[in-house]
């Protein structure tokens, strides 16, 4: 396999994007002085768009209101930055609100073994995905796939009918369009 060719990225300071990616930000900027304001707001957000209100055990409550204003007070977040953060914040919120409620619903889940789970963890750029990736491809092992690491409970409202694709898998794609487009070297050092 021959050798990719030598990267250099001169534009560290003052990132220079496409336009595409531009344009995407030029739309959200002015939704960005209502973005990362309250974790209470946040809260209610999630409860809002999932329609569930149980998040299960409250100690995450104190950390998610110190990484809110962290968040919003020191991060220097771009107004891009403040969207994009907002959206994650959110969404691991809905996230926790549609885990509980399988769990209230299912709590034989918890009563499910689970021997000899293998956990790849690291610091970025160190081969962690290179490892997901090669252990992924053993078909003894159940792999995490990403877009179920994003959103790992779809809900009810959002199940397709029987043969349809499950709609996390295109909300991923979209993610990662714009991912790749922002930062177009991130994934190629990954291949």
């Amino acid at each position: 396999m021959p050798r990719p060719p030598d990267v250099r990225i001169e534009d560290l300071a003052a990132p220079k994007l496409p336009p595409q990616i531009l344009e995407m930000a030029a739309a959200v900027e002015p939704l960005a002085g209502q973005c990362l304001t309250s974790d209470d707001d946040l809260l209610a957000q999630a409860s809002d768009e999932t329609g569930l209100t149980d998040f299960g055990d409250e100690r995450f409550r104190e950390p998610l209101g110190v990484l809110v204003r962290a968040l919003d007070t020191e991060a220097g977040l771009s107004p891009l930055g403040r969207v994009t953060a907002q959206a994650q914040v959110l969404q691991l919120l809905k996230n926790r609100l549609l885990l509980q409620d399988l769990l209230n619903r299912h709590p034989e889940i918890h009563g499910v073994p689970i021997e000899r789970p293998i956990i790849i963890a690291g610091l970025p750029r160190t081969g962690t995905t290179h490892l997901h990736n090669l252990m992924s491809a053993d078909p003894a092992l159940r792999s995490l796939p990403y877009w179920e690491a994003l959103e790992p409970v779809l809900a009810e409202s959002e199940r397709p009918p029987p043969g349809e694709p499950d709609p996390r898998l295109d909300r991923t794609a979209q993610a990662l369009d714009f991912v790749n487009g922002a930062m177009p070297y991130s994934s190629a050092c990954t291949r």
